[in-house]
């Protein structure tokens, strides 16, 4: 039993098409699985990640936490101690006052001439060291909330370094400017 060439050619090219067919099922099945099983690696990885940076976030906070009230517990003792302690021997000027505010203030700007106003203000200069401690206060609360900032930046960076390079992953976050050089 023969069959005419073009039936032939036809079941040949239906054969090789089901073979295609299979094969590419096969194969689709096969990076499917892969695919899922990279992504639930990088979802593992993801949620690993964010633990570590809630632990790190709460090491920084009860850090920065402490300082701050070490700050806060050192300004109240020095404001006490130049209210009640420190002896209010001399009335500041009307142009020291100037100036110190112009200073402490981005929205007044330094006028020469009431800085150059030598009257009483009847301000003594215990009560300005009271200010001056507050202000002091004020400034190295911000420098330790800058400092733990970047010191949460740096860990979760690290963390992120220690992962890529575990993996094999050659990707380095940037050095930060802040960050000190070893060396």
């Amino acid at each position: 039993m023969f069959l005419p060439l073009p039936y032939k050619i036809a079941a040949a090219v239906i054969l090789v098409g089901g073979a295609f067919a299979a094969g590419y099922n096969k194969g689709m099945a096969g990076a499917d699985a892969e695919i899922n099983k990279y992504a639930n690696e990088v979802e593992k990885i993801a949620l690993e990640l964010e633990k570590e940076k809630q632990m790190i976030r709460e090491v920084v906070k009860v850090e920065y936490v402490d300082k701050i009230t070490k700050i806060k517990e050192k300004e109240v003792q020095i404001v006490q101690a130049a209210a009640e302690k420190v002896p209010g021997q001399y009335d500041l000027s009307n142009g020291w006052i100037h100036a110190h505010n112009a200073a402490a203030s981005p929205k007044i700007d330094l006028d020469m001439n009431l800085a150059g106003d030598a009257n009483s203000s009847f301000v003594k200069d215990n009560l300005a060291l009271q200010t001056v401690v507050q202000n002091y206060s004020i400034c190295l609360q911000n420098a330790q909330q800058l400092t733990s900032l970047q010191k949460y930046i740096v860990e979760v960076n690290k963390k992120i370094d220690e992962e890529n390079t575990k993996r094999g992953i050659d990707i380095k976050l940037p050095d930060l400017p802040w960050k000190k050089k070893e060396g």
